[in-house]
């Protein structure tokens, strides 16, 4: 089977609200697994029963106010962006699991409502359904092209067995998992799915990367090597943070100072204690900073001022892009 992207599928899915999305993804399930196997919870979330042991995840909802009015596509870079916020985060997700049953796959699937909110709808799902039948969950709402989050699940195995498919283990703060997972005693990842600079107008995907994580999951889906027993949900009942690796993300572990090493750039979310924004000099969490070349931006300034620039490839403020300002020669 051919496997290329469907750009005209995906654009529909970044252009439907919520509850249209969760029309049309009912109309799927039923048809792609039968009405019998499909379960919705109104407002909350949708659960088809597979034959697959394993449930993959994603989200309904994205934090832009409006959907997006114009969706452009740069084949040759295989980029897509909207000037008002596309919503990957986390329709790719989605995309990405329709693909997975396009191909023939039968996995456990549970589509949640409002995860940027609280994950309300992962909640609902935790309380009222078992996962009786799953070994494990994949949620596919990872920023990046290869990351795997574990959260509070702390199993080695599994997450030896994931990164074996070619992911590399990643810090995080939430998703859907984070609760499902503790619920039903199984253990869980986050894959990155292509995107980047989620929850801002300058949201990119990364089409390539997401294509290969949907290879990689199907590879995972088809894989029987591995003992389900080992896969239960390990809490991890130490801080989070200590285990962590914090040398790959350019922190010096043997120095008591959390400041990141002077000669790494940064472009993700890596502080764990509140952090000053360079901008509006406010005190915000850390998780919500984001690290544009030697300057700590707190999300709402990042939306507000900073741009993606799709000729140089480069963030900057507006006014500050050579391409913007004509400092330099554009060859179309």
């Amino acid at each position: 089977m051919e496997k290329k992207f469907n750009y005209k599928l995906y654009k529909a899915i970044l252009s439907l609200t919520q509850e249209n999305l969760h029309i049309s993804l009912l109309k799927f399930l039923e048809k792609s697994y039968g009405k019998n196997r499909v379960v919705e919870h109104e407002d909350n979330f949708i659960y088809a029963v597979g034959d697959i042991p394993i449930c993959l995840v994603a989200h309904l909802d994205t934090v832009h106010k409006q959907l997006p009015q114009q969706i452009f596509y740069d084949k040759e870079e295989q980029v897509i962006w909207s000037p008002q916020g596309s919503g990957h985060d986390d329709r790719a997700g989605v995309y990405s699991i329709m693909e997975l049953v396009k191909r023939g796959l039968r996995p456990y699937i549970l589509f949640t409502w409002n995860e940027e909110v609280g994950g309300i709808g992962a909640t609902e799902a935790a309380q009222l359904l078992t996962g009786e039948g799953i070994d494990f969950c994949i949620e596919l709402d990872r920023r990046g092209e290869k990351d795997s989050v574990y959260y509070d699940c702390d199993n080695p195995d599994f997450e030896d067995y994931i990164n074996s498919f070619g992911f590399e283990t990643a810090i995080g703060s939430f998703s859907d998992i984070s609760l499902v997972c503790p619920s039903w005693g199984c253990a869980g990842v986050n894959l990155s799915i292509g995107y980047q600079n989620e929850h801002t107008p300058q949201e990119i995907l990364y089409v390539d990367w997401m294509m290969n994580t949907i290879d990689r999951v199907e590879q995972i889906l088809l894989s029987k090597d591995y003992d389900k027993e080992k896969f239960k949900y390990i809490e991890n009942k130490s801080n989070y943070w200590s285990n962590f690796d914090w040398s790959k993300w350019g922190f010096d572990t043997n120095s008591k100072d959390d400041e990141p090493a002077n000669d790494l750039v940064y472009t993700d979310y890596v502080y764990e204690k509140d952090v000053v924004c360079d901008e509006c000099f406010n005190f915000v969490p850390g998780y919500k900073i984001i690290q544009v070349e030697d300057k700590r931006i707190c999300e709402e300034c990042y939306s507000n001022l900073y741009s993606y620039c799709y000729i140089c490839g480069n963030i900057y403020k507006e006014e500050e892009c050579p391409c913007l300002t004509g400092k330099v020669e554009i060859y179309v």
